[in-house]
């Protein structure tokens, strides 16, 4: 501050007290954009409409009555959200975000987050507190992968999920951006390639611009796409987006991973890198996932169902739990619900461990009807809470 403005602070203390002097504070700090110094001014106000001393003391602060403590709380969150937003919308997410956490609005933090602009300086913050911190996980997570790849996506949904950071709703926004954004980079790179051997003068889109032709149609009118000319992407890359899209569930999703599936079957032999129970044959086996998800014939459902039945009849102990949980799973997504509690009760309670695979008891009975019969499993087998818990929902 200037002399004048010492003046200024000195002048308005002495003719209007303490109030009129903070309001001068705050107007000051406010227009010079010294957010953190607003801040501390933001406290001392609050501690001054309640009654309190305007600086911090911890002894008497301790001994604070409970709606007088609890208004106080309320008042320094208030300073935080005020301050987070400014910083937000000055292009200092970072810092924004300091004062935005405690507050716990992540709605209000989503939406500051996309106000940001997108630059070299700022984008690390936003990717942290998008994808890092779980505020906009799929925003994130799309900025991550424009700059670092599809291997560094994947990998980093395989980490999160490892370490538990990533939940249901989250992990599927991610694996849709991801599926998304490998299936029309390969979409487009089979259009060039049918362009050229067509000789045609026209140049397929552009990377910003969204292809209208379906992979599976292209795979359709031209058998000799891969077989002929070779694969367009990684075939590990594309092994493991075929993989990870098992965590998505509208149909248009469920297409773009069966056509990735169908082109990967027409790979060589060389690239049909084998996968993990039961998808060992990694193309094929999520083929009939994706094909019985889809439902395109009758047939095609049961056909899945049979195929993972199969597997659990020919497993080892040791991997049983896995294709169990990927049959519930399967039932589960493929509206069969009955048939998914059923088998859950039967193959799994009780008896492993969750692996995560299949979504849980509760989840799954998801109807009166469905909840009835998982509490006469609780009340058959002792668990008291588990009943408790479905007489009461």
């Amino acid at each position: 501050m200037s002399e004048s403005n010492f003046s200024r602070f000195n002048d308005t203390l002495e003719q209007s007290g303490a109030g009129a002097s903070l309001d001068y504070l705050q107007q000051y700090f406010r227009a010079r954009e010294d957010y953190h110094k607003l801040f501390e001014i933001l406290k001392m106000q609050a501690r001054q409409r309640l009654g309190l001393p305007v600086v911090f003391d911890p002894e008497n602060e301790r001994q604070l009555p409970e709606d007088l403590g609890r208004d106080l709380e309320e008042a320094l969150m208030d300073a935080c959200r005020v301050v987070g937003q400014h910083l937000f919308h000055a292009g200092r997410p970072d810092e924004g975000w300091m004062y935005l956490q405690p507050v716990g609005d992540r709605v209000l933090a989503k939406t500051l987050l996309h106000e940001v602009p997108l630059n070299e300086e700022t984008r690390p913050a936003i990717v942290e507190i998008a994808l890092g911190h779980g505020v906009d996980p799929a925003y994130g997570f799309r900025l991550m992968l424009e700059q670092h790849g599809v291997c560094n996506a994947i990998t980093t949904i395989d980490v999160k999920t490892g370490q538990g950071e990533l939940d249901k709703k989250s992990l599927e926004e991610v694996c849709v951006v991801l599926l998304e954004h490998f299936y029309q980079d390969l979409t487009r790179k089979v259009l060039g390639d049918v362009a050229e051997r067509a000789g045609a003068p026209n140049t397929p889109p552009t990377p910003d611009s969204p292809v209208k032709i379906a992979l599976g149609e292209l795979l359709d009118r031209h058998q000799w796409i891969v077989i002929e000319t070779g694969h367009h992407v990684d075939a590990t890359h594309l092994s493991s987006v075929v993989r990870l899209s098992r965590n998505v569930s509208l149909p248009q999703h469920l297409q773009m991973a069966r056509d990735l599936a169908r082109y990967g079957i027409r790979l060589p032999e060389d690239f049909q890198y084998a996968g993990d129970v039961p998808f060992e044959s990694t193309f094929a086996d999520h083929l009939i996932w994706y094909r019985g998800l889809i439902g395109e014939t009758e047939t095609d459902t049961q056909a899945a169902v049979d195929f993972l039945q199969a597997k659990i009849a020919n497993a080892q102990q040791f991997d049983l739990p896995v294709i169990v949980e990927t049959l519930v799973a399967f039932l589960a997504k493929a509206n069969r619900p009955g048939e998914s509690l059923e088998l859950a009760l039967e193959k799994l309670a009780g008896k492993f461990e969750p692996l995560g695979i299949a979504p849980g008891l509760f989840e799954i009975a998801n109807s009166d009807e469905l909840r009835s019969r998982l509490s006469q499993f609780f009340e058959g087998s002792g668990d008291l809470l588990g009943y408790a818990v479905c007489r009461l929902t």
